[in-house]
């Protein structure tokens, strides 16, 4: 007996395991949105401002995370490069300067969440109101130049200053490129 043949012959346990295998997959899509993943898989340029290091970290964590160092001070490093970006492997461990001195590559600035925006994001605190998680989504990300000291909010004037003096770097014909590892 085929499938075809079993199916027209129990219609409704077919349907009732159709509809089971429904519930199953939805159960599994609704679990995996519910969990607080960031959608974002993969590995990105961190920098650990304690020890002056560039580091790989997964995209699941909201920085700051942990360097290095052992201290929550690894945040995010946007590497770009005026011409080939160099990999992975040759520049985990490079400090800004070094990165800059030994390829076309540069670091443009920092990025970090503030706490409290961090822990809305990652789940582990309520929002305050039903806009808050809105909010910390679209403003919450703060940046700072590699050679400043202060952090920004990346959606202010400051923040545009410090993107666009990174945009300008390779100079008006050389194509800027973003560098993944």
């Amino acid at each position: 007996m085929s499938v075809r043949e079993w199916v027209n012959n129990n219609s409704a346990a077919a349907t009732a395991a159709a509809v089971v295998l429904l519930c199953v997959a939805l159960g599994v899509i609704v679990w995996n949105n519910a969990s607080g993943q960031r959608g974002m898989v993969g590995d990105a340029y961190f920098y650990d401002l304690a020890s002056d290091e560039l580091f790989l970290h997964d995209l699941e964590n909201y920085p700051p995370v942990v360097g290095p160092s052992g201290e929550r001070e690894g945040v995010r490093a946007y590497v770009f490069a005026c011409g080939e970006c160099p990999r992975a492997r040759d520049i985990r461990g490079l400090s800004a300067e070094e990165l800059e001195q030994q390829t076309d590559a540069f670091i443009a600035y920092f990025e970090r969440w503030p706490e409290r925006a961090r822990a809305v994001l990652a789940g582990e605190v309520e929002p305050d109101d039903e806009y808050e998680l809105m909010r910390v989504q679209h403003e919450g990300t703060e940046i700072r130049a590699v050679d400043g000291d202060r952090w920004v909010p990346m959606e202010s004037g400051p923040g545009a200053d410090i993107t666009a003096r990174a945009a300008e770097r390779c100079g008006p014909n050389v194509q800027r490129q973003f560098c993944r590892p």
